[in-house]
């Protein structure tokens, strides 16, 4: 009788054990993913912050000219870190952005480049307008209303940006995506809840117009008539 409690017990500590060792490294990793976001750039990084409010007065994206040369990095939304490996990918990629602006300034200085970054998690409609993906940093050139796109996904080094900076000119461009209508989804529903209302207002009304008794004057013609 004893021997079977003990059997017990042991089969019962090692079951235990082994949950023990199957959950502290799927604790381990999903620490790591949540250490990974939110994706954020260094509070001194010498780059420009560009939001939703300012992004078109500073840079003139869409306006007669573009105002300068812009660098500037996309972060993408926090959201979509689902997966380790895309954590670990923006985070290099903002990384290599941040040394980037501090080491590289001769460089950026020679081409007369300014740096800047958006947070698609402050500026989602922004991160639409240039087509930011969820799962990568996207980095750009924004020169004379033209935009020159970093020619590979991932961000690799400082030397990659350098060369970037120094030969976008002779890269392939395109047009600046026109700014989003500014008309956010609210707003259009609720347009289109009180353009309801009135045309139902305007319904309710009108057979009671159709249906009213006719003036005095018009009754007693009518009877007149008769």
């Amino acid at each position: 009788m004893r021997s079977s409690r003990g059997l017990c017990f042991l089969a019962a500590l090692a079951l235990v054990t082994l949950c023990a060792l199957f959950v502290l490294p799927t604790t381990d990793a999903q620490a790591e993913l949540i250490g990974a976001a939110p994706y954020k750039l260094k509070v001194d990084c010498p780059a420009k912050h560009l939001t939703e409010e300012n992004f078109e007065h500073d840079t003139q994206a869409s306006g007669g000219m573009t105002s300068g040369n812009w660098l500037i990095l996309f972060v993408p939304s926090s959201d979509a870190a689902t997966t380790d490996r895309y954590s670990q990918q923006v985070v290099d990629e903002i990384t290599s952005f941040d040394s980037f602006v501090r080491l590289s300034t001769e460089v950026l200085s020679t081409y007369q480049v300014l740096p800047a970054y958006v947070l698609c998690d402050e500026s989602p409609a922004l991160c639409a307008r240039f087509s930011v993906e969820k799962s990568s940093a996207k980095l750009i050139i924004l020169s004379a209303r033209r935009m020159y796109p970093h020619p590979e996904k991932h961000i690799r080094s400082v030397t990659d940006m350098e060369l970037f900076v120094s030969v976008f000119r002779r890269m392939e461009s395109r047009a600046v995506p026109p700014p989003l209508p500014g008309m956010t989804i609210w707003r259009q529903l609720i347009l289109l809840l009180g353009g309801a209302i009135g045309i139902a207002l305007v319904w309710s009304f009108a057979p009671r117009r159709m249906t009213a008794p006719l003036p005095p004057s018009l009754s007693s013609t009518h009877v007149k008539m008769d």
